[in-house]
């Protein structure tokens, strides 16, 4: 999202239905703002990144990100399109959906990840076709 468009805004407010026993109710969550410019740049110049990281439940890690792309996955579950960097990740050493509204620091290093780039997409698309998606 555009940095102009985000001050203005602030945050988003994702609403998904969900069913509880027959009962149809509205869940809204906010979700913070992220600038994806930086992101877009680093897979664009194949360099990487060093991630501040939260997961799921909170826990932040750092971690080495080599960007390959940014995508858009839905969540059939709550019918709702989450923004991803999708990469490799050093700390695990393994390919990686790092979701964007996780990500609290995103670093450029200098490193280029132009070296290894054909075989990580390779890497990454060989385990989505074999079945084991990205954590």
């Amino acid at each position: 999202m555009p940095r102009k468009v985000a001050s203005r805004i602030g945050c988003v407010s994702v609403a998904a239905p969900w069913t509880s026993r027959g009962v149809s109710r509205i869940q809204t969550r906010s979700v913070a703002t992220w600038d994806v410019a930086p992101l877009r740049l680093a897979c664009w110049d194949e360099i990487a990144r060093d991630l501040r990281y939260a997961d799921k439940d909170g826990q932040v890690t750092a971690r080495r990100g080599l960007p390959l792309t940014i995508a858009y996955l839905d969540n059939v579950l709550v019918l709702v399109l989450v923004l991803v960097l999708l990469g490799w990740c050093c700390l695990r050493d393994d390919c990686r959906q790092f979701r964007i509204d996780r990500i609290i620091a995103a670093t450029p290093t200098g490193d280029s990840v132009r070296p290894r780039r054909v075989a990580l997409l390779d890497a990454y698309v060989t385990r989505m076709a074999a079945g084991r998606s990205a954590p």
